[in-house]
């Protein structure tokens, strides 16, 4: 076979198992009494936090743009959008295309501006493991 012919071979595939993919990010709030919302996926606990802070008060505070509210009341028939999750009651939607990091500085804004002593706290992914069996998260300080 000449070099040519085999300067046009494909290359071999990567194998996929030599790529790792990073964890994903982890949002942790400790509320001011001690309560812990960390429910490993951080949409889910900016959703929890949001709502433990009391969705009407959130929205009173205005955070977020114009265009994009943090909060917004919905129509009747509005369905919530793809960057948008209802709230519990239905009557608002929080958006929630934020990565970790404006997220965090969102949920900090709000224990600021209602006075809850918040420590929000951004990580890796690596430093919790979920245990199945118990329904709990293990955190390694």
């Amino acid at each position: 076979m000449s070099d040519v012919a085999r300067e046009l071979r494909p290359t071999p595939p990567i194998d996929q198992g030599q790529t790792k993919r990073r964890p994903p990010k982890r949002l942790r709030v400790t509320m001011g009494d001690g309560t812990v919302i960390d429910r490993g996926v951080q949409l889910q606990t900016f959703i929890e936090a949001i709502e433990t802070a009391g969705i009407e008060r959130v929205h009173a505070l205005g955070l977020g743009t114009e265009m994009h509210p943090l909060i917004k009341r919905k129509n009747t028939d509005d369905p919530a959008g793809k960057d948008r999750s209802s709230d519990a009651s239905g009557f608002y939607s929080i958006y929630v295309a934020y990565p970790a990091e404006e997220k965090e500085a969102h949920l900090n804004t709000i224990s600021e501006g209602l006075d809850l002593q918040w420590i929000v706290k951004v990580s890796d992914g690596r430093d919790t493991e979920y245990d199945y069996e118990s329904e709990t998260i293990i955190i390694r300080e």
